[in-house]
C-alpha cells in the first residue's frame, strides 16, 4: 500500500513527459512514450536498411548505404530505433543539453520493444555507452548515452559497464565536419579503461548515429583491447 501511495505521489510531482514535445502525458497516455500528436510524427526505423549500420536505404542496387560503402568497419552490425527527424530532433536536443535525462527510461523501453529480436540475436555480454570527455560530462552533469544504456541494461538483464571505455581526447563537435575531418577529430580519442574481464561480444550504445565515425572509432578501441565482436545500438539515426 505504501509503495502504491509513494508511486502516486511521484507521478504527481514528476509526471511523465512526451520526449517529442516535452508535454505532460495525461490519463491513458501516461503508459505510452509519446503523446497522440507526436506518435504520428515520430518515425521508427523500418523497411529495408543498410546491412552494416541499419540506416534506411531505398535503392535495390546495394545492401549498404553511402556512408558504409568502402569503409573499414570495426562494428559488425548496427541498429537504431528512430529516424533523426521531426520530434526526435528536439527530443535528442533536450535529452542532451536541457537536462531531460528522464527521457532515458521511456526511450529505452520503446527502443528495446521495437528491436527485441535483433538485440536477442546479438546476445551481448555487456553494454558499453560511448563515453564523453570527463570535463564535458562534469559540465553537463551526465552522459546521455550512459543514461540510455543504463535503462537498456535493466530491460535486457545484461550488465552495463561505463568505465571500460574512456574518451581521452577533448574533441570538437562532429556536426559540420566532412568524413575526413571527422576521422581526424576522433583519431585516438578512445582508450580501454581498467577491466579484469575479457568480453567476447559488446553492444556499443550511443544517442545519435550520423555517419558512424564516432561509433566506429570507439569500436576500434574495444576490438583492439578485447579482441571482441562489437555491435552498435542507437536511439536515432540519420535518414541518409
Amino acid at each position: 500500500m505504501k509503495k502504491e501511495i509513494s508511486g502516486a505521489f511521484k507521478r504527481i510531482l514528476y509526471p511523465a513527459r512526451c520526449p517529442g514535445c516535452d508535454g505532460i502525458l495525461h490519463g491513458y497516455e501516461s503508459d505510452r512514450v509519446f503523446c497522440d500528436t507526436c506518435v504520428r510524427l515520430v518515425r521508427p526505423v523500418s523497411g529495408r536498411v543498410c546491412l552494416r549500420c541499419g540506416k534506411p536505404i531505398v535503392t535495390m542496387m546495394t545492401d549498404l548505404c553511402r556512408d558504409c560503402e568502402g569503409v573499414d568497419h570495426a562494428v559488425i552490425q548496427g541498429r537504431s530505433a528512430f529516424l533523426y527527424t521531426g520530434p526526435m530532433k528536439t527530443a535528442m536536443y533536450r535529452f542532451k543539453y536541457s537536462g531531460r535525462r528522464v527521457y532515458a527510461r521511456p526511450l529505452a523501453r520503446v527502443s528495446f520493444e521495437n528491436n527485441k529480436t535483433w538485440l536477442s540475436d546479438v546476445a551481448p555480454d555487456v553494454i558499453v555507452p560511448v563515453p564523453m570527455y570527463a570535463d564535458k560530462k562534469k559540465a553537463r552533469g551526465y552522459n546521455q548515452a550512459e543514461e540510455f544504456a543504463k535503462r537498456l541494461s535493466v530491460l535486457m538483464s545484461i550488465p552495463m559497464e561505463p568505465d571500460i571505455l574512456k574518451r581521452v581526447k577533448n574533441t570538437i563537435p562532429q556536426k559540420g565536419l566532412d568524413r575526413k575531418n571527422r576521422q581526424k577529430n576522433l583519431k585516438n580519442a578512445f582508450k580501454i579503461g581498467q577491466s579484469g574481464v575479457k568480453f567476447e561480444c559488446v553492444l556499443l550504445v550511443d544517442d545519435i548515429y550520423t555517419t558512424g565515425t564516432t561509433v566506429n572509432e570507439a569500436a576500434k578501441a574495444l576490438v583492439e583491447g578485447f579482441g571482441c565482436r562489437v555491435f552498435s545500438f542507437c536511439i536515432c539515426i540519420g535518414a541518409g
